[in-house]
C-alpha cells in the first residue's frame, strides 16, 4: 500500500469516528444522554389529567422527568432545550413530554396520544 493510500484510509477511518461520536456522543442530540429522575429529596409531583379521562403522573427533578401513564407504564425522560415551554423527551426523540404550565401533551413517534392535560394536584418531597 502507498503512503497516499495509507492516508486517505487514515483520513477516512478518523472521519468515520468522529461522525459517529459527534451524532451519539451528546453533541448532535443533547437529550441523548438520560439523566434518570432523582428519588430523594425535592421532587415535584403532579397528576395531569386529559382531555379524554387519560391521567400522568409526573415526578419531575431537576432535569428530568418519570411519568406515570395508563396500565402503569412508567418512562423517564431527560429535559431537553425548547423556546416557549418545559420539554422532555427519551434519548432517541420518539417520546415528548410537553409542558406548558398550564397545559401539558405527549407526543409517541410524533403522534399525539394524550392531550388538553392539566394539572389537578401538585406537590413537593421534602
Amino acid at each position: 500500500m502507498t503512503k497516499s493510500a495509507i492516508g486517505i484510509s487514515l483520513a477516512v477511518v478518523i472521519a468515520v469516528g468522529l461522525s459517529v461520536w459527534f451524532m451519539w456522543g451528546g453533541l448532535l442530540f443533547p437529550q441523548a444522554s438520560l439523566i434518570v429522575p432523582q428519588t430523594s429529596s425535592n421532587l415535584i409531583s403532579e397528576k395531569f389529567v386529559c382531555s379524554d379521562g387519560k391521567t400522568i403522573m409526573a415526578e419531575f427533578s431537576p432535569n428530568a422527568v418519570r411519568l406515570t401513564l395508563e396500565n402503569n407504564r412508567t418512562v423517564d425522560l431527560a429535559q431537553a432545550t425548547s423556546a416557549s415551554s418545559a420539554r422532555y423527551t427519551n434519548a432517541d426523540g420518539s417520546f415528548v413530554f410537553l409542558s406548558d404550565g398550564q397545559e401539558s401533551l405527549i407526543e409517541e413517534n410524533g403522534t399525539t396520544t394524550y392531550s388538553g392535560c392539566v394539572t389537578v394536584v401538585s406537590e413537593t418531597s421534602q
